[in-house]
């Protein structure tokens, strides 16, 4: 998986696939998720492709990375 780091002047666009930090303090991990939807007030909704409801909303500051290529055919065992 290549993930390329986002400048604050490049837009994320509803099916990119991107990469968050969630959680706060202590406990934090990075979560792979689609975006769904952008509503008009800053936030986005993501989803993982095999949950059936979305994540909370997630501000703009806290996605790392937009993930631009990935190998599947490297984790399939033969």
């Amino acid at each position: 998986m290549v993930g390329k780091t986002l400048s604050e002047e490049e837009d994320i666009e509803i099916g990119d696939i991107v990469a968050y930090e969630k959680g706060d303090g202590l406990i934090r991990k990075t979560v792979i998720h689609r975006v769904i939807d952008k509503p008009d007030n800053g936030l986005y909704i993501l989803k993982g492709d095999n949950n059936t409801k979305p994540d909370l909303p997630v501000d703009r500051g806290h996605i790392l990375y937009r993930i631009v290529k990935t190998d599947i055919a490297e984790n399939i065992e033969k």
